[in-house]
């Protein structure tokens, strides 16, 4: 199992089998602008996506984990981006993102928001759409804005991202096969 990287260790490469899930991953330790990096690529498609992850979002989370996996740091927030706009369209909010989120804080003031984003400060999902715009677009050839997309701040974006799939899509799913079993159990106790 390998640890951590040493220097000159590239090239190198391995494979290593999930022990949780039996995926299949290739390693890649490569010499990079500044060190020997890492890059793992998964026989599946992989991500933050769950089990109820609507497909075309996990489509958008594949594609953001193999980015970030290989430092294409900018390519991975577009993709986190393009996620939290599926997911917002997804529940019902039309137009591009920056439409989509006004319209999620005018549905959170009048009541008619979903109910995962009820919990969500929408601060998260402004500052998601801006970095991400920064990422996506040339910003008239200025690319020192790309700098600010630094590993931390995707992996920042990956855990925001993370949570609001758990509250959206999870969350509702679990609580459901619960209570489906409560009152499965419930139906079988003869009644008094």
């Amino acid at each position: 199992m390998l640890k951590r990287l040493e220097g000159g260790m590239s090239p190198f490469l391995f494979t290593y089998v999930c022990l949780q899930c039996e995926c299949l991953f290739t390693g890649v330790v490569y010499s990079g602008p500044e060190k020997d990096e890492l890059a793992l690529f998964s026989k599946s498609p992989g991500g933050i996506a769950t089990a109820h992850t609507p497909k075309a979002v996990a489509y958008y989370l594949d594609q953001a984990a193999r980015c970030q996996s290989v430092g294409a740091l900018s390519a991975a927030m577009a993709m986190y981006r393009a996620s939290l706009e599926h997911i917002l369209g997804l529940a019902g909010f039309k137009g591009m993102l920056h439409a989509k989120v006004q319209a999620l804080v005018a549905a959170i003031k009048d009541g008619s928001a979903p109910e995962w984003s009820k919990r969500l400060d929408v601060a998260y999902l402004n500052c998601i759409k801006e970095i991400g715009n920064a990422a996506i677009h040339t910003n008239g050839g200025d690319i020192s804005v790309q700098e600010h997309i630094s590993a931390e701040l995707v992996a920042l974006i990956q855990v925001t991202i993370e949570a609001i799939i758990d509250r959206a899509y999870e969350e509702p799913a679990k609580d459901k096969a619960r209570l489906e079993q409560m009152q499965a159990v419930a139906a079988a106790v003869p009644k008094k």
